[in-house]
């Protein structure tokens, strides 16, 4: 009976882990898609700045930022999505597998 106690616990600290990498891998992603927000809208105050400057290397810097910006973003934001479910699927498993050991262990 031990055993089996010692098996759930270690199942639960893995679910746990598990949990806190996806969380992690979410967040990370998160941060990732905000700083490529911010690369964006540093490119179109570049375009801006340029138009009135007519500074031309500037604004095809802008263009190129806004650009790749909007790239990065499409990228990010199919594993976002992914993680996110994950992340959402390893929450609903945590908990169920947590209660039942708590109940075997009664």
């Amino acid at each position: 009976m031990k055993r089996l106690l010692r098996l759930l616990e270690i199942e639960e600290e893995q679910s746990r882990a598990a949990l806190a990498r996806a969380l992690a891998d979410l967040e990370r992603l998160e941060m990732a898609m905000a700083a490529t927000a911010e690369r964006d809208r540093g490119g179109r105050r570049l375009v801006a700045a340029s138009a009135s400057t007519g500074e031309l290397a500037d604004r095809l810097a802008g263009l190129e930022e806004t650009r790749a910006a909007r790239r990065h973003a499409a990228a990010l934001a199919p594993r976002i999505t992914e993680t996110r479910l994950a992340a959402g699927a390893r929450q609903q498993e945590f908990p169920a597998r947590g209660s039942s050991a708590g109940k075997r262990r009664r």
